[in-house]
């Protein structure tokens, strides 16, 4: 189990100083400690650097990594508030001392992993759940002397003694992983009614175990648990099931074989790879079948699913390569099909499948070539990556009125499909999602799409017989099919999708109607000889990189409707000389003009926009003061401003948005009062910067708004107790960091 420790000390490494989390925290005091930062009731980091630790009543849960690698912790007292303590919480610190109060339930992976000087914790009875690695590597779990290590609500973390025969305590419920892994003087081993689950490779490479007693208590065995020893290898029995209808091994050699009664669970890879079977009977009893159960079963023919069946595991029935026959019964309870479960069974031909599935996951029939009708439950959601790829014979799909998205290459090379209807609930259709359906001749319906990705009916009839030059699927413009030089696209067209026009090399000229609203990413990408744009006001939306490297292209005036001009939009456009920008209110992103004659040759030091927006600095002044018209500040706007060196941010700008001044060279930065909030990524990898003051009125800072791929030294100047403060506090508990905070 070290390689997964292993694989997060890397991750650390490379983050080092990079402080990169999923969260935009704000600096919260709760009930007067203002050590913590707390975020809807998690405590997310602990700033302070007091020795002896009371986390405050009304955390709900520690955060991963809240008190990771902090030397200065002694001792931590737990209340009854938190129920869960998160991944990582308190790994690599100095704690030595832990109680926990009856009420927290759930100690995550690796939560104290390695505090080598932990020698003493309290785990009352509330804890159900212990993860992974929870306690290795400190003393407490090392120097433990008793047999039985015993926490929490009757959770086994490891057996001690020398015994080669055990009986388990009677409070034992959970056995944990790797609780006897190894043991090989362990020969005989009873559990006690009351254990209910036997955790991944608890007695795995017991390889002197030659007995072992399962009470019916047991509803749960995990993966390996019994791996490489003598009781699972040596066992004759048809069926070696245990616990609760778990059925571990099969010894037979049946064509066509019968489930006990009481079967209940399936485990991993008890059928795999078995060339004798035909058939299987199912019982009633049967919930769930794990993982590659039945998988290369290559002579296994026909299946009927109980309706007691909840879970069907990934790749449960793969390269089930003679099975023709699938069936669920009515009523069915199955509410999971996981991935690939019928790989490559190129002779199944039908399924219903059952009415409380919600997602289709990816590959579940991939390479199914004689699959021919497939009955989707109005319950779908969504289709998978390649759920249906390769199914050559698939003549026709009735996709639910439910359906929201079709993922990847999800009908791809399906041939025989001939006819499609795309619920008016889907909104993304993705790259390649019929890609080679070469019979599909007739698309209706997707009146909801506002997403349509690239390549999605290439070698289609569809596509290939379409009439006219423009390719519109309701109002959505897919591909332009012509060979004008000047094009006027139909006023029907409510959104140009992402590629329509993309490496065209004719069209010179192209106007765009009103009625358009959306201009898809990339839409019109290296037209290496279109010269003349025209948007016409209607248009809300031009995509990320739009117009990039549209090199013979000279002006563009946007409409005052726009409100949002993605990145990159009209990169390297070389010749693009005149650019008039809208009187409207738009998100501007980043490296929309970069590369653009426009900008080269723009004469002010500040490219601003008429919302106030920065879109480019141009001096060349080493300290700069923002003038107060600048409102916003686009990503990337000081990319090329390698000389600035002093920057002081006015009251103007109330956000200081995400790459604001990223990978600049930027040495000091003063921040007037007024500003209020500091994005993600708004300083990143400024490897200069070594002096900042932020004012009380910034009131939230993402926690990834500064940092670097290297150590950071700074000194940020704040008021004490500001939000400013507690960032400080927070970026000086990272190891990589050098941190002063200069209080004003």
């Amino acid at each position: 189990m070290r390689n997964k420790k292993l694989l997060r000390k890397v991750g650390i490494t490379l983050l080092a100083g990079m402080l990169i989390f999923p969260t935009s925290v704000n600096a919260v005091s709760l009930n007067g400690h203002d050590s913590f930062i707390v975020e809807n009731g998690i405590l997310v980091k602990y700033v302070g650097s007091e020795k002896n630790i009371v986390i405050p009543d009304g955390v709900k849960k520690i955060g991963a990594d809240a008190f990771s690698y902090d030397s200065s912790i002694q001792s931590v007292t737990v209340p009854k508030t938190v129920k869960e303590i998160g991944f990582d919480a308190f790994a690599d610190s100095n704690v030595e001392k832990v109680t926990i109060e009856d009420g927290v339930q759930t100690i995550d992976d690796d939560a104290f992993y390695n505090c080598k000087e932990l020698n003493s914790i309290s785990i009352p009875k509330s804890v159900t759940k212990v993860g992974i690695q929870a306690f290795d590597n400190t003393k407490w779990f090392d120097n433990f002397t008793n047999d039985f290590f015993v926490v929490g609500d009757g959770i086994l973390l490891q057996y001690k003694g020398t015994s080669s025969e055990v009986t388990l305590p009677n409070n034992v419920k959970t056995i944990y992983e790797d609780a006897f892994k190894d043991n090989t003087k362990l020969t005989k081993v009873t559990l006690p009614d009351g254990v209910t689950e036997i955790g991944t490779n608890a007695f795995y490479g017991c390889s002197n175990l030659k007995s072992v007693t399962i009470p019916t208590s047991v509803t749960s065995i995990g993966e390996n648990a019994f791996k490489n020893t003598q009781w699972l290898s040596k066992n004759t029995d048809e069926f070696l099931i245990a616990g609760n209808g778990i059925l571990m091994k099969y010894n037979g050699t049946s064509k066509d074989v019968t489930l006990p009664a009481n079967v209940k669970i399936i485990t991993k890879s008890t059928f795999y790879n078995n060339k004798t079977l035909q058939k299987i009977n199912l019982p009633q009893s049967l919930k769930k079948i794990d993982e590659s159960a039945f998988s290369g079963c290559t002579n296994l023919q026909t299946v009927v699913f109980p309706a007691s069946i909840e879970t069907i595991g990934n790749s449960s029935f793969s390269n089930c390569t003679s099975l023709s026959k699938v069936s669920f019964e009515n009523n069915s309870n199955c509410k999971e099909l996981g991935g690939a479960v019928f790989i490559n069974c190129k002779k199944l031909k039908s399924i219903k499948l059952p009415n409380k599935l919600t997602i289709i996951y990816g590959s579940l029939f991939y390479g199914c070539c004689n699959l021919n009708n497939v009955e989707i439950p109005a319950s779908v959601t969504s289709i998978g990556e390649k759920a249906f790829s390769g199914c050559e014979k698939l003549a026709s799909i009735i996709l639910p009125s439910s359906l929201k998205s079709i993922e990847f290459n999800a009908f791809g090379n399906c041939k025989s499909i001939k006819s499609l209807n795309i619920p008016n609930a889907v909104k993304t259709v993705n790259s390649d999602a019929f890609k080679n359906c070469s019979s599909l001749n007739r698309i209706t319906g997707g009146k909801g799409l506002t997403t349509v990705d690239k390549y999605c009916f290439d070698g289609t009839s569809w596509l290939k017989n379409y009439k006219g030059d423009f390719v519109i699927l309701s109002g959505k413009l897919l591909k332009y099919k012509g060979t004008k030089a000047c094009v006027n696209i139909p006023s029907t067209v409510s959104a140009i999708s992402r590629y329509a026009f993309s490496e065209n090399k004719k069209i010179t000229k192209v106007t765009i109607p009103g009625s358009v609203k959306n201009i898809g990413e990339e839409a019109f990408m290296n037209c290496s000889n279109l010269k003349s744009v025209s948007i016409k006001n209607g248009v809300n939306t031009i995509g990320a990189m739009a117009f990039y490297k549209c090199p013979k292209l000279v002006s563009i005036t946007l409409p005052n409707s726009l409100r949002k001009l993605e990145g990159a939009a009209f990169m390297d456009c070389t010749k693009l000389k005149s650019v008039k920008l809208p009187n409207s209110d738009v998100d501007y992103k980043d490296g929309i003009f970069k590369g653009t004659a426009w900008l080269k040759n723009y004469k002010k030091d500040y490219v601003i926009a008429s919302n106030g927006t920065l879109l480019s600095y141009k001096g060349n002044s080493s300290k700069i003061t923002l003038p107060s018209s600048i409102k916003r500040i686009a990503a990337e706007a000081f990319s090329d401003a390698k000389g600035v060196k002093e920057v002081i941010i006015p009251s103007s700008i109330k956000v200081i948005k995400d790459g604001a001044f990223s990978g600049t060279n930027i040495k000091k930065v003063t921040i007037q009062d007024g500003v209020k909030e500091i994005e993600a990524g708004a300083f990143v990898n400024c490897y200069m910067l070594t002096d900042i003051t932020i004012p009380a009125s910034v009131s939230k800072i993402d926690t990834s708004s500064f940092g670097s791929d290297e150590e950071q030294y700074m000194t940020i100047n704040c008021k004490k107790d500001s939000t400013a403060y507690q960032l400080a506090l927070y970026y000086s508990k990272d190891s990589g960091n050098k941190i002063i905070i200069n209080t004003i």
